[in-house]
């Protein structure tokens, strides 16, 4: 495994601001030191489930290359680990967070592959 570096720890088209004169990260709750692609795994995890533009999977090619140097199986494996962390986040959080009880259980209905299962929020 790659040497850790520091991380956003969400990085989600939500947390990323752009403007005509610069783009900023923020919300910076999640800061981390993680491996390089923990970033870029949640970023694809956002790309899959939410990038209705198509803006965020298109990006992720170069991203993936330049950022982390991380091939696209370990990248989806990653990717895989990020969405198990964030439902057991909401399963661990639910009896504190009520709201997180509905999430967890969408969440889990889409991991049985439930074909009605709804779109989670991305958390």
């Amino acid at each position: 495994m790659a040497d850790p570096v520091v991380v956003h720890g969400d990085l989600q088209a939500t947390n990323i601001l752009a403007g005509h004169d610069g783009t900023w990260l923020i919300d910076f709750e999640l800061i981390a030191l993680a491996p390089r692609w923990w970033d870029l795994a949640k970023l694809a995890m956002f790309a899959e489930r939410f990038d209705t533009a198509g803006w965020w999977s298109a990006a992720l090619p170069t991203l993936q290359e330049e950022y982390c140097q991380v091939d696209t199986a370990a990248l989806e494996a990653w990717t895989t680990y990020a969405l198990i962390a964030t439902t057991a986040g909401c399963i661990a959080k639910r009896d504190v967070r009520p709201e997180l009880g509905a999430e967890a259980h969408d969440r889990l209905r889409w991991w049985a592959s439930d074909p009605a299962a709804p779109t989670w929020r991305f958390l």
